[in-house]
């Protein structure tokens, strides 16, 4: 092995620690549940996310102050390498306690990984992260072996910490139908702004969500699933289509608008949903059953608002209500109710309407989530669901 390129290589990754550990002094929402994953040095941490969520800054403050080594896996001498003598190397050679391997999409040798783990488990921690939720889906190869966390966009409370330090406490759903976030409403103008700059590396101002959109589709979908340039044109009239929706479609609207066949829009849609792009919620009917032709397609924030500048168009006001909630309370047991005159959502056994002012009560909702005004009775603030991590 050219121990001369590792040593530059983690001379690199020493830099990128240096320079991001100290650039905010305040942590992600997932910075605790990663410290305490690699602190389990019986299972490989994989960290996936989106590109700009803020891994990187989230792995060099985990880094900083332990016995790390730090190595971007696109970094292309690197490639020469096998990943099982650089791993031993850095545990065995460098006495590392925590390994992190970045960008490990670039590399995907996994069964190196998973034969290293199975010789030095429960001795050292090993991090994985990567900008393609995609490419770091499950590994079959380390099955059982590790503990997968997927970085979010900022919730709007992170949004107001980093953005306007405004300092708020998580709040539970059950704090929020106490009535405790009613006093967060002078918050609820920067929803807007939140929804069009919800990852980090937007706050400064002069980011480019069609750059962002750019990379996930032709790197990330592109190099993983093995797409071609034909592809990447549908995929993106699919987005355009989307985003020119209010979140109500099904997938043979889309075929037949955008003239792709439908079996296609079902796997470009999948992709971007692994991708993190979008969120689909299938219908539940009234008896319980799914309705199988109408599904909601939401955004993941900042992508419908950063489509729709590039048009020209502004978002349209209901489906970014609804696609805020979503983006705060999104789980398995978060529905879409389906048919005419029913409540938006169900969601912890209480079924929501999401609205305006002026929205009122005639679905017959046990909550109606309001967005500008004091909430009545049966009634909750919307803004209040941003600050549910």
């Amino acid at each position: 092995m050219d121990e001369g390129i590792l040593e530059k290589a983690l001379a690199i990754g020493a830099n990128i620690v240096e320079s991001n550990a100290g650039k905010y002094s305040i942590r992600r929402y997932l910075y605790s549940e990663l410290e305490l994953s690699t602190e389990n040095k019986n299972h490989i941490t994989v960290l996936a996310g989106l590109r700009g969520a803020g891994k990187t800054v989230l792995l060099s403050q985990l880094a900083s102050g332990k016995k790390y080594s730090y190595l971007q896996m696109d970094y292309a001498p690197l490639k020469s390498l096998e990943l099982y003598d650089l791993l031993s190397y850095l545990y065995r050679s460098k006495g590392s306690d925590l390994i992190i391997l970045d960008e490990f999409q670039e590399c995907m040798d996994f069964s190196s990984l998973k034969a290293f783990y199975e010789e030095t488990k429960g001795e050292v921690s090993v991090v994985v992260s990567g900008s393609s939720a995609v490419a770091l889906h499950r590994p079959p190869e380390l099955a059982r072996r590790t503990k997968n966390l997927f970085l979010q966009p900022l919730s709007f409370r992170e949004y107001l910490l980093f953005k306007k330090g405004i300092k708020l406490p998580v709040l539970t759903f059950e704090e929020i139908r106490e009535g405790k976030a009613n006093s967060l409403l002078i918050h609820s103008p920067l929803i807007k702004d939140y929804m069009a700059e919800s990852l980090p590396y937007m706050l400064g101002g002069d980011a480019n969500v069609m750059d962002l959109i750019d990379k996930i589709i032709r790197h990330d979908l592109m190099v993983f699933r093995k797409l071609d340039y034909g592809n990447v044109t549908e995929i993106e009239k699919v987005l355009v289509s989307l985003a020119l929706s209010k979140g109500e479609t099904s997938y043979t609207s889309i075929s037949n608008s955008i003239g792709v066949e439908k079996t296609q829009i079902m796997r470009y849609m999948s992709l971007l949903e692994e991708a993190l792009v979008l969120k689909e919620l299938l219908p539940e009917g009234a008896a319980g059953r799914v309705a199988a032709k109408e599904r909601k397609i939401y955004f993941t924030p900042p992508f419908r608002s950063g489509i729709l500048r590039e048009l020209g168009a502004e978002p349209e006001v209901g489906i970014m209500r609804e696609e805020f909630f979503v983006q705060h309370v999104f789980d398995s047991s978060l529905k879409y109710l389906w048919g005419e005159g029913r409540p938006d959502f169900s969601f912890m056994g209480k079924t929501f309407e999401v609205g305006g002012a002026r929205k009122g009560k005639e679905q017959g909702a046990d909550y109606l989530v309001v967005d500008g005004k004091v909430p009545g009775k049966g009634e909750l603030p919307l803004v209040a669901f941003g600050f549910l991590y």
